[in-house]
């Protein structure tokens, strides 16, 4: 028989929102960020300034070789 799932209380349920808000508004800015270079040609100084990674990413994908990781993007 279907047991019904505890329920999750508002506090909870907001927290797990903001965290997934701040990881998604960090992963939009350092991609808009990697797009601006994409339009506009390196520079020397441009060149020594470096982005920030996303933060609450991790930086590898299971199933995914090293070889075709560039190729995602």
């Amino acid at each position: 028989m279907a047991v019904p799932k505890k329920r999750t209380s508002k506090s909870k349920k907001k927290h797990r929102n903001k965290i997934w808000r701040e990881k998604a508004l960090s992963y939009i800015r350092s991609e808009s960020k990697v797009g601006i270079e994409k339009l506009v040609p390196p520079t020397e100084d441009s060149i020594l300034f470096t982005y920030p990674k996303p933060s609450g990413f991790s930086s590898t994908r299971k199933g995914i070789s090293k070889k075709n990781r560039k190729n995602i993007r």
